[in-house]
């Protein structure tokens, strides 16, 4: 999956296609255009080993200590809160460009 950020450009050289599906084939980067699209914000979440993208987020949805999460496939982008932070999901380390 790619982020990208609310004020973003595409550099010169390079496509992107909003949307997901096409059997993860939908955007396709050499090298120098993906150090490009980073340069210019956009982020990258690989899928984990059953063909999912899961991630925690830092935050804490309410009082009883729940984390949001991210997961998306080919088919779904789903965004929610779980208490169980026994699930090994990862957390992709992201920098504020203001």
């Amino acid at each position: 999956m790619i982020l990208l950020p609310d004020e973003w450009t595409l550099p010169s050289g390079c496509r992107f296609t909003a949307g997901f599906g096409n059997g993860w084939s939908t955007n396709s980067y050499t090298k120098d255009q993906w150090k490009q699209m980073e340069s210019n914000g956009a982020i990258f979440l690989p899928v984990s080993g059953e063909g999912r993208g899961n991630y925690w987020s830092s935050t804490i949805e309410d009082e009883i200590d729940r984390l949001v999460y991210l997961s998306f496939s080919n088919k779904e982008v789903v965004t929610s809160y779980f208490g169980d932070r026994d699930f090994n999901y990862p957390v992709r380390l992201v920098k504020d460009l203001q």
